[in-house]
């Protein structure tokens, strides 16, 4: 029994309708599985005496399926090759061409591979509405930041290595989360001004801060990453106790009794996984903190300072083997503590 040549077409064309379709996307995975059913449909068909023929022919249908999509420059979808001959084209740059093509579909460019950003552009991705990750970008004018502010959800601008004062000023007003991970130092008028933000705020690369700085950033209010940080002034410490929202500062690896003691004021989860000794002082300080704290760092603890950590309120987070957070009673994670030491 063969199949009429007239159904092999009307097939062909609707393999080809079905992977075509905009909201398709062909990876490996979905290959695979066509794989498996085009095997599938082969021992079926071989039953009936179509077997490589019809092999052959559908094997032929999905290539010009995948290639279809690949290159047609109507389905809406760029590849990854070529936003590669863009960046060659556009010098690096997002451009008009390259927003639009972003908004209409997010996973059809790779804005992270771009270095820097046309003014017109920035005014359209502004628009997005999810994740904006342009950590690509090494320079940024004023009129990009002023329009990126408009955009309201979290903005990634770590390739930037220094932000003038007046993009500051205007990346404040962004209403969503901003990070910064490539910035080594900022002014601190440029402080100023980011006390003024609100959403969170990471700066992985700063690795000090003034106590001038940590005055203006205790104004901020919302999620504020300070994971660079190697020393931590006491001053300083008292003005970012009067920070409210998740405090990280995973790169400390010390911390003097006075300003454990300023920090138990804080009002906020606290990262402190950098740290490998606590004295009894600190420790009794950290326990009148009362929200959770995190001190995976910890490698020894004495009798007195795991004792006044137990008393804890909030709860202490530790690091699970599948690389997330859990979190413990403060007298259960003592008693783990003591237990894997």
């Amino acid at each position: 029994m063969r199949i009429p040549q007239a159904k092999l077409i009307l097939l062909a064309f609707g393999t080809l309708f079905l992977t075509g379709c905009e909201e398709l996307v062909v990876t490996l995975e979905i290959f695979f599985w066509l794989l498996v059913v085009t095997l599938e449909t082969f021992f079926w068909f071989k039953e009936q005496g179509l077997g490589w023929e019809f092999l052959g022919f559908l094997v032929i249908v999905l290539v010009i399926a995948i290639l279809s999509i690949m290159v047609s420059p109507s389905s809406g979808r760029v590849s990854k090759f070529e936003v590669g001959s863009m960046i060659e084209s556009e010098d690096g740059r997002i451009s008009i061409a390259v927003a639009e093509k972003f908004i209409q579909r997010k996973d059809s460019v790779y804005l992270e591979e771009f270095s820097s950003i046309d003014d017109a552009a920035a005014e359209i991705l502004s628009k997005h509405e999810g994740w904006l990750g342009l950590e690509g970008l090494n320079e940024l004018s004023d009129a990009a930041a002023e329009s990126l502010a408009k955009h309201k959800n979290w903005l990634n601008l770590s390739g930037l290595k220094k932000l003038s004062d007046s993009v500051a000023e205007s990346l404040s007003k962004h209403k969503g989360g901003l990070q910064f991970d490539g910035l080594s130092e900022l002014s601190d008028e440029a402080f100023g001004s980011r006390s003024h933000h609100r959403g969170g705020l990471v700066l992985r690369g700063l690795t000090k801060l003034s106590d001038v700085a940590a005055e203006y950033l205790s104004e901020y209010e919302g999620w504020l990453g300070l994971g660079g940080l190697t020393e931590l002034s006491d001053s300083a410490a008292e003005s970012l106790s009067k920070h409210q929202g998740g405090l990280s500062l995973v790169g400390l690896t010390e911390l003097s009794d006075s300003a454990a003691g300023s920090l138990s004021k804080h009002q906020g989860v606290l990262e402190l996984v950098g740290l490998m000794d606590l004295s009894d002082a600190a420790a009794k300080s950290l326990a009148n903190h009362k929200y959770d704290i995190h001190l995976d760092g910890l490698t020894k603890l004495s009798d007195v300072a795991a004792a006044c950590l137990s008393k804890k309120s909030g709860k202490i987070g530790y690091e699970l083997k599948s690389g997330k957070i859990g979190y413990e009673l403060p007298r259960d994670w003592v008693a783990r503590f003591k237990q894997d030491t």
